[in-house]
């Protein structure tokens, strides 16, 4: 598929795609219709790096070696929260978002005979580790033979069955449709705040919640 009407923003910075986010969300930006991302492994592992210079060069003018620094509890906090922001932001805003993120493989460790042995158990995706489950469609693709396959992990639209398979998937074909019945149920539902959210669980009695 080709799409004659497109604006890149080539970048690798968290910021960058954050503020071009927010400037759509805004109206600032306008007479967008699809949102792509490709891929957001670059932002998680940007976001990591970022924190850990700013740990190096803080460590530099303490006088501490710079290679000793490595994330904590609390650097993983920030990080997870500037990610979170940019996931509700996307979540929040009333176009089609379309995320793409690199593979890898992923392991189980159990002990076998005494010894602790290290196994693959399949592939996931290479982001913070809730990423799969805030979109509605979720497909991992596959080349075999030559051939592009689509295999559908989650689609909340009721489209496609849990597991099933697309061959050389296309978006005007394949996906454009799943679009365009979720542009159907925006119009005729408002879409949510998430800084309103915020404010009435704030001024939630918590006695009135029932656990």
């Amino acid at each position: 598929d080709r799409f004659p009407e497109t604006m890149v923003l080539k970048t690798m910075s968290y910021a960058e795609v954050y503020e071009a986010v927010q400037q759509i969300a805004q109206g600032k930006i306008k007479d967008i219709e699809t949102i792509a991302i490709d891929p957001i492994t670059i932002l998680w592992n940007q976001l990591q790096e970022g924190r850990l210079e700013y740990l190096r060069r803080k460590a530099t003018r303490r006088g501490v070696d710079a290679s000793s620094v490595d994330l904590t509890f609390q650097d993983w906090n920030d990080i997870k929260r500037k990610y979170n922001a940019l996931a509700t932001l996307l979540l929040n805003i009333p176009l089609n978002v379309v995320i793409t993120g690199r593979m890898k493989d992923e392991y189980k460790i159990e002990k076998v005979d005494g010894r602790m042995e290290m196994s693959k158990i399949g592939v996931k995706m290479n982001a913070e580790k809730d990423t799969p489950y805030i979109f509605d469609i979720r497909l991992r693709m596959e080349m075999r033979n030559k051939e592009r396959y689509a295999i559908v992990e989650k689609d909340r639209s009721g489209t496609y069955d849990t597991g099933a398979e697309i061959k050389n998937p296309s978006f005007t074909k394949h996906l454009k449709p799943i679009f365009d019945k979720y542009k159907d149920a925006k119009e005729e539902a408002s879409v949510p705040d998430a800084d309103d959210a915020i404010e009435k669980d704030l001024n939630t009695d918590a006695s009135a919640v029932e656990l």
